[in-house]
């Protein structure tokens, strides 16, 4: 078991070999790989904190730490709320394990997401990029998705009495939504490309909302039949 001493000893020496291969002939696509065992790895890149419980986020500097691949090192109870993952690789977040289940403003570039979010906290989180997420918005913290840009994520639920400020659907799959039943009927500027709308939107607040690629049901069914009209007019002339 090492001391802290030679954590210390050996987080420094890691240290300087990133340093000296930022100056070096590195590429950004290439990620550098240490076989060293993933629980003395993880004790040596992150330290510890406390505020009302215990945390951990990197001991070293963030752009020599994303030289690294992280495929085999946990990220349980890291602290991501704010942290920006573009340009990391091999990163696997499980939200039930993060610190907190805070996913706040964090930047999810390039990750993969492993768990649920259920009870997770996603205000103003950017899925861009990421892959894996499922999300029942009415699991999620105070079901607020306010800001949450949600390209790459399934929808997997209803999204009734959610708070869906500014949340951009863009590049999101499976969304369903029914105006009358979101928090406030509240919609405004939200981006709704890709969004199944499956109500009416009497008295709802629409300022700056972005219907652009977003299905109307009724639209849909009409422009079906359409379609069928016209191939079965199409196929009575030939005959």
């Amino acid at each position: 078991m090492l001391n802290e001493k030679q954590l210390i000893s050996l987080r420094k020496n890691l240290e300087n070999h990133l340093f000296e291969n930022l100056f070096s002939n590195y590429k950004e696509s290439e990620k550098i790989k240490i076989e060293i065992d993933s629980k003395i790895l993880e004790k040596i890149i992150f330290e510890y904190k406390t505020e009302s419980s215990t945390y951990k986020v990197f001991a070293l500097d963030k752009d020599l730490i994303q030289k690294l691949d992280f495929s085999n090192i946990s990220f349980d109870n890291f602290k991501a709320y704010e942290f920006d993952f573009n340009g990391f690789y091999g990163v696997k977040l499980n939200p039930q394990t993060v610190y907190s289940k805070d996913l706040r403003f964090a930047k999810l570039s390039g990750v993969e997401i492993i768990g649920p979010l259920n009870s997770c906290k996603i205000f103003d989180t950017d899925f861009t990029g990421s892959t894996g997420a499922k999300l029942n918005p009415k699991t999620v913290y105070s079901k607020d998705l306010r800001f949450a840009k949600l390209s790459g994520v399934e929808i997997i639920g209803p999204l009734d009495n959610c708070k869906i400020f500014n949340t951009d659907f863009t590049g999101s799959t499976g969304a369903k939504l029914n105006p009358q039943t979101v928090y406030n009927k509240d919609l405004s500027l939200v981006k709704l490309n890709g969004v199944e709308i499956i109500g009416p939107l009497y008295n709802c607040n629409i300022i700056d909302t972005d219907f652009t690629g977003s299905i109307d049901v009724d639209m849909r069914i009409a422009n079906d039949e359409y379609v069928k009209c016209l191939k079965e007019l199409k196929k009575a002339f030939k005959q």
